[in-house]
């Protein structure tokens, strides 16, 4: 997960710099809860200009990811459904 969290962030700055992104990720509660994928530690916190997110996840405490997207600053660039 450390590998990811580090390497992510700059793909996206790379594919950003070019084109305009736009990730779709569907699912978040089935992550695994180990090594912070539920936690989305892995998830960059400072997003580039031309990405746009949508993201999914069942919501509750249970799956922690829908609790963190709401959190944190990364609501702002990103639609909840």
């Amino acid at each position: 997960m450390k590998s990811l969290s580090e390497f992510f962030p700059t793909c996206l700055e790379k594919a950003c710099a070019e084109v305009r992104v736009v990730l779709i990720l569907d699912s978040l509660d089935q992550l695994s809860p180990e090594d912070g994928g539920r936690q989305l530690e892995w998830w960059p916190r400072k997003l580039p200009d031309n990405v746009a997110v949508i993201m999914s996840t069942l919501p509750g405490e249970e799956f922690e990811a829908f609790t963190n997207l709401r959190v944190s600053s990364i609501q702002k660039k990103t639609l909840l459904l």
